[in-house]
């Protein structure tokens, strides 16, 4: 079966100045299956995905997107992913509900279902600033926003740098299984970590 990949990176190098940010690596993502891009702090992982996202270019080599050059196919490749930085920020004059919708205005599908079985999974309130959440509550309600539009790829980029360790884990699978419960021969899922246990490989 000749299937496209989603990710596919060859001799990737990315230079800041004389220091190489990443050197040479090369990967390929299948559709259908959830993939781990493990290293350490510092070893390059977000500086490769911003390289797929178009928000760098790479120094040398090449990175294609189901197929698709990211910086001359920039929207037909973003209306197919969802990403989650590690970092995120809301409008802080919106509420969960707001942001969800807001969300929701820039993407053709969103599960409504999906969405309330979320945000009473994760004890969210809907009418809560989002001022007023912590940092790993900031990180649900992204994935949420992420996962509702049903997107061939999500891509999370340290995804429970703000929770409990007890809880991450338990946490991650969550995602990745409402993810992937609707159609997960489609479906794929990218996690960058420095966790290995975040995935459940040790």
């Amino acid at each position: 079966m000749n299937e496209t990949p989603v990710i596919e990176i060859k001799d990737l190098t990315r230079r800041y100045g004389k220091q190489d940010a990443v050197n040479g690596l090369s990967l390929t993502v299948r559709p259908g299956r959830c993939y781990g891009f493990f290293g350490r702090n510092g070893a390059g992982k977000t500086t490769t995905i911003k390289c797929l996202l178009n928000l760098l270019h790479p120094t040398s080599g090449s990175v294609r997107m189901f197929g698709l050059d990211p910086q001359k196919d920039e929207v037909a490749v973003k209306s197919r992913l969802a990403y989650v930085p590690d970092m995120v920020a809301f409008y802080p004059w919106m509420t969960v509900r707001d942001t969800l919708e807001y969300l929701a205005s820039f993407r053709t599908h969103w599960n409504c279902d999906l969405e309330a079985d979320l945000l009473r999974r994760f004890g969210l309130n809907a009418a809560q600033k989002t001022t007023a959440l912590s940092k790993g509550q900031r990180t649900q309600l992204a994935l949420i926003g992420a996962i509702c539009p049903e997107p061939e790829l999500l891509l999370l980029d340290e995804p429970t740098s703000g929770l409990d360790p007890i809880v991450r884990r338990e946490f991650i699978q969550t995602v990745i299984g409402a993810y992937q419960s609707g159609d997960g021969g489609r479906r794929t899922v990218f996690v960058s970590t420095h966790l290995i246990s975040e995935l459940g490989f040790d």
